[in-house]
């Protein structure tokens, strides 16, 4: 733990003493579901005045919170996240969808959603992604 305090307190001592830092970072940060990606996000955000912008792809659906471990209240521990919590695919894909019927294009959107097609291409087409 001696270890851990005296690097990350040269990397400080590094990264503030040199201008080229100095500026505004973003940082990735990507793994498997259950692999601690939350808590590292609030660890680095919190020692950095961060905030955190959720882009977990499953997290985009709605009802899914069982299947992405999404991070509780309490494991925020304040620090802002964005884009957690909303649904923003199921409410365009449904926005689309009610347009193209609306517009008669009741076959068109059939053919969107055919049965045995790859789910994740349907989706693209149905928001105008090839």
């Amino acid at each position: 733990m001696v270890d851990e305090t005296v690097n990350a307190a040269k990397m400080n001592t590094f990264i503030n003493n040199n201008n080229k830092f100095n500026k505004k970072k973003v940082v990735f940060i990507m793994g498997a579901t259950g692999t601690g990606k939350s808590r590292l996000s609030v660890d680095l955000a919190t020692h950095f005045q961060g905030e955190i912008i959720n882009s977990d792809k499953m997290q985009v659906y709605k009802g899914l919170e069982i299947v992405t471990n999404k991070i509780t209240h309490t494991d925020k521990q304040g620090v802002r996240h964005y884009l957690l919590e909303q649904s923003v695919l199921n409410s365009r894909v449904n926005t689309k969808v009610y347009e193209m019927v609306n517009a008669g294009l009741v076959d068109e959107v059939r053919q969107i959603f055919i049965p045995d097609a790859e789910y994740t291409k349907g989706i693209r087409l149905s928001i105008g992604v090839p």
